[in-house]
């Protein structure tokens, strides 16, 4: 609890991009965050979960995180509405469950393509911006795995979370 205390202030005024903010882990990042003084940038497809209500902190785009254009879309609108990005949160994520017998290699691509590559462009983006000012970055990436039960099988996919954390920007000192 003296932990959260201590952090909870680290937020305010920050500039935070979240992609795959319309629901899950992005969502609530957004919630918690948001609620602790940080401007939102939210990035997701649009759909009827995800508001698209904007407001002096709060800063939506909608498309296909995938798509270069979006992905300069989202930076040059931030930088534009915020002056700067501050903390990075690469949360797009999909995901195929299946035995490789059964999985779609298409999807598979697919897959890649949300959770790989398009996080690797993002990110170079905003640090290329970021790094030109000798601003602090702090990037998080977090992708999820949820449970999921065969018909006719024991076997489970268990509830798993990851974040990786990087502070700084290559070729400068590392945060503590």
């Amino acid at each position: 609890m003296q932990s959260n205390l201590r952090f909870a202030g680290m937020w305010t005024g920050k500039v935070v991009l979240i992609t795959g903010a319309s629901d899950g882990i992005g969502a609530s990042c957004a919630k918690l965050i948001g609620q602790r003084g940080a401007k939102l940038v939210l990035t997701a497809f649009p759909n009827e979960n995800f508001s698209n209500e904007e407001s002096g902190s709060r800063l939506i785009v909608t498309g296909d995180i995938t798509s270069e254009t979006t992905r300069i879309e989202v930076v040059k609108r931030t930088i534009d509405c915020f002056g700067r990005i501050d903390v990075l949160i690469n949360n797009a994520g999909v995901g195929q469950y299946g035995y490789p017998t059964e999985v779609d290699t298409e999807i598979s691509k697919r897959m890649f393509d949300v959770n790989v590559f398009s996080a690797l462009a993002l990110t170079q983006l905003v640090v290329t911006g970021l790094a030109l000012r000798q601003r602090l970055l702090m990037a998080f990436v977090t992708r999820s795995i949820a449970a999921e039960k065969k018909t006719g099988s024991n076997q489970e996919i268990p509830n798993g979370f990851t974040v990786e954390r990087q502070n700084g920007i290559p070729g400068s000192e590392k945060g503590k």
